[in-house]
């Protein structure tokens, strides 16, 4: 991510998602994440509205260095990386995980994440 790129919030499409920090942005570029979003029966819609409007308690951020490795279950838990701020490009490596094989994620979610679809 470049200065002023970000993901907003969304939940994964993979079931279990892990990244490794390369490189962290001159400012900015943070992960925040609400633990339990949703589950298999159900969203919590209201939680949800709360995160979005910017007024929910459970916002969490992690401070992350070079070398910090996450394993997340982002299907289940709604998550955001703010805004990079600075000229320093904020470098990630992300491996997603499907109970089936042979998935991947969808053209429309590679072209927003990476820029570029796989060809097939």
């Amino acid at each position: 991510m470049r200065e002023g790129q970000n993901h907003g919030w969304h939940f994964d499409e993979s079931e279990v998602t892990i990244t490794l920090m390369l490189q962290c942005p001159g400012d900015g570029g943070q992960f925040e994440f609400v633990h339990g979003t949703s589950d298999a029966d159900r969203e919590n819609y209201d939680a949800i509205t709360e995160i979005l409007d910017g007024t929910s308690p459970a916002i969490q951020s992690l401070e992350v260095h070079p070398g910090t490795l996450i394993l997340f279950a982002g299907y289940y838990s709604i998550h955001r990386v703010t805004p990079v701020v600075g000229k320093k490009t904020r470098y990630l490596a992300t491996l997603c995980f499907k109970d089936e094989p042979g998935v991947s994620n969808s053209s429309e979610v590679q072209q927003l994440f990476y820029g570029r679809t796989a060809a097939t």
